[in-house]
């Protein structure tokens, strides 16, 4: 396998290790549960925002929404 010369999506890496981590750490939980504890009271808005549905899983979102939660980190957070 051959490393892509630019990625598909850009993001700071360290936040996209941190999303996947927060959300692969406990087996079979919802994204709004989560993702609480990196996005505050805000976590069902800021899902519905991108598109997402607060109640789906991890294992079910595509790198490019792995990467707009991992941009949003970098996002001051109101």
């Amino acid at each position: 396998i051959v490393p892509r010369k630019t990625p598909l999506f850009q993001c700071a890496r360290s936040n996209l290790e941190k999303i996947c981590h927060t959300v692969f750490i406990q087996r079979r939980k919802i994204l709004r549960t989560t993702l609480k504890p990196l996005f505050a009271s805000n976590t069902e808005k800021i899902l519905s925002d991108l598109g997402i549905d607060p109640i789906q899983r991890a294992e079910t979102l595509n790198i490019e929404q792995f990467c707009q939660l991992a941009n949003l980190l970098e996002a001051p957070i109101e």
